[in-house]
């Protein structure tokens, strides 16, 4: 018993109409002002610090934080730590809180040179929009295996 192939017969090929491919949708920016300028650096500093300044400064006028910092450095008004605060002191009249003035003057630099990438874009009454921290490290070849501190810092102001 032998089965029997049977030809089937090929179907003619059909060419299909080329249709043009749709271009891909504009995103419109949902910001009202649009126009932003950062500037990002990798000082050698804490990354926990450098977060804890990050979320005082975040969302307020470019002004008021070169004053909280500045304070910080002159060590004359500590900033309150909310997240890395496990056993640390409080300060009067704010809970657990620090003086960190050499991350302080790294988050100045950040800002001052945001704000500077600002004004040569004509733009005028800025607000730090984000502060993102990251931690940097990595294998960095030292005598005994010690990474050191260091975190990336990105500040990006716009108009109100």
């Amino acid at each position: 018993m032998a089965e029997e192939k049977k030809a089937e017969p090929k179907a003619p090929k059909v060419e299909q109409p080329k249709i043009p491919a749709k271009e891909a949708p504009k995103e419109e920016s949902k910001e009202v002002s649009g126009e932003e300028a950062h500037a990002v650096s990798t000082p050698n500093v804490s990354f926990k610090q450098s977060t804890e300044i990050a979320t005082s400064i975040r969302g307020k006028k470019v002004e008021e934080a070169q004053k909280i910092l500045q304070a910080a450095i002159d060590e004359k008004t500590p900033l309150a730590f909310t997240k890395y605060c496990r056993g640390l002191g409080h300060k009067p009249g704010m809970g657990p809180g620090r003086f960190v003035p050499k991350a302080c003057k790294a988050m100045l630099v950040v800002v001052n040179s945001a704000a500077a990438n600002a004004e040569n874009k004509g733009m005028t009454n800025l607000f730090i929009s984000t502060v993102t921290t990251s931690k940097l490290g990595g294998n960095r070849a030292t005598r005994h295996g010690y990474d050191g501190k260091r975190a990336r810092i990105e500040v990006r102001v716009k108009q109100q």
